[in-house]
């Protein structure tokens, strides 16, 4: 049985759940496009990637759904639908939102689904439901980035992942969390196990460290629904958390690696960063 499955939204974020798979000893297989193409059986993770996260519309439910009804044939333990660990998004482009909505409508019987895009290997947290996000040395606030609150394609006007998700879902309902004191307080899971059977469509769980994720990963593998796969909504993050659960493995990939051969390196990404 695969142990993770994964739709990516984009090439980029496809690769850094595929690097983050291998740098804790599991193997991981990309598929790139629209679902159309058939899984390798013979890997731990296995993924498909497309644009979603630069389309709207008829066009993103249409690779969406279909990316999907593909990824559900490997039968995995976990499935991540992989967006960016910035969250950037909107109701009319790469709708988050809308993905969670076509996530229930695949897996009807699945209950609500954790959003949790904190990777704190990257300079990313997610604190009382409040998105962050590191830029030159500081940490800022999703809508107060230097670079996100003014993305071209996707401005990041709320940090709040609530709300955020309020505008994109048709409900209009704003999702519940599991927010930083139950890491430490001990209702982590009595909190987990609730969400788990409301009737929402989605719940976000707040991460700061790698430690938060791993709780996470482990509320996923050992989620008690009966419901497979346990889908998650998160970056390479929750990749790293739920290989460093499964093979209790350091980071084998630490400092420079020797390439086999060419390299080929493209950037798609319309970011300043990325420019700069």
């Amino acid at each position: 049985m695969t142990y993770v499955s994964f739709v990516a939204d984009d090439l980029t974020g496809a690769s850094d759940v595929l690097a983050q798979a291998h740098r804790h000893g599991l193997d991981a297989v990309l598929v790139v496009g629209d679902g159309s193409r058939p899984l390798p059986t013979d890997c731990d993770v296995v993924g498909i990637a497309g644009p979603s996260r630069s389309l709207g519309g008829p066009a993103f439910d249409e690779l969406v759904r279909a990316q999907l009804e593909q990824i559900a044939t490997a039968d995995a333990e976990v499935l991540i639908y992989k967006v960016c660990s910035t969250f950037d998004s909107s109701p009319a482009r790469g709708s988050i939102g809308r993905g969670i909505e076509l996530l229930h409508e695949r897996f009807p019987h699945h209950g609500p689904v954790p959003i949790a895009p904190a990777q704190p290997d990257f300079g990313r947290y997610t604190a009382f439901s409040n998105h962050f996000a590191g830029y030159s040395g500081g940490v800022h606030r999703l809508d107060r980035h230097p670079v996100m609150a003014h993305h071209p394609s996707t401005p990041m006007h709320e940090a709040d992942l609530r709300q955020v998700l309020a505008a994109q879902l048709r409900t209009g309902e704003a999702p519940a969390a599991i927010q930083l004191p139950a890491h430490t307080d001990g209702s982590f899971r009595e909190q987990w196990t609730r969400m788990r059977h409301s009737h929402q469509a989605a719940f976000v769980v707040d991460a700061v460290e790698d430690g938060h994720l791993d709780t996470l990963a482990l509320a996923l593998r050992e989620d008690g629904t009966g419901q497979y796969p346990a889908i998650v909504v998160g970056s390479g993050g929750i990749m790293a958390a739920l290989a460093r659960t499964a093979t209790r493995r350091s980071d084998i990939a630490d400092g420079a690696q020797p390439a086999s051969g060419p390299v080929l390196a493209v950037s798609a990404s319309a970011s300043s960063t990325t420019a700069a």
